[in-house]
């Protein structure tokens, strides 16, 4: 019996250490001297909790556009804007991560951040997919084609995409 009581209580400060990693930043990104780049690590911690944790994740979203705002840096809004479209169309609200990713392209100057507008074209043609409309998906998987040489990663990935839009078509040629 009192083995038990230890294995709860430990498990129950796992839980509690747990819950509060996505609330409390880590230092290093408070260490960070450049604020564009603490923007992208933020970014990429709400990434990582953003699959086990929407709501610590969408936190760390309005604090990315918060401080991209205050320095005027558009492409952290647009990366913070297409986390939270990711988010959201994991929830299941497709509209919603439409609009976000459209209003994250018209954010982007696509000559300075040409890498982070084809990520997020791609993630618009997944959410039409998700919306049942695979016809649009592969016309932006497509138009994001252009811009992926052969022997980039993403051009697997995309032409990956545009086989499941295919299949969703019933087109399997």
């Amino acid at each position: 019996m009192y083995s038990f009581k230890v294995l709860l209580f430990l498990c129950c400060i796992v839980f509690s250490v747990t819950a509060q990693q996505t609330v409390i930043l880590p230092d290093s990104i408070s260490m960070m001297k450049e604020d564009t780049l603490k923007v992208k690590a933020l970014r990429d911690y709400a990434f990582t909790i953003s699959g086990t944790d929407h709501a610590g994740a969408l936190e760390i979203v309005a604090i990315i556009k918060t401080v991209s705002t205050q320095l005027k840096y558009t492409a952290g809004q647009a990366l913070a804007l297409d986390l939270e479209a990711n988010i959201k169309r994991a929830e299941g609200n497709y509209n919603e991560a439409i609009v976000l990713h459209q209003r994250a392209l018209t954010l982007l100057d696509f000559r300075q951040h040409q890498r982070y507008y084809v990520s997020i074209l791609v993630n618009l043609g997944t959410d039409y997919l998700y919306y049942e409309n695979p016809t649009k998906a592969i016309q932006l998987y497509r138009q994001a084609l252009q811009y992926v040489k052969h022997d980039d990663l993403r051009y697997v990935t995309i032409h990956n995409n545009m086989g499941s839009a295919y299949s969703a078509q019933g087109n399997y040629s």
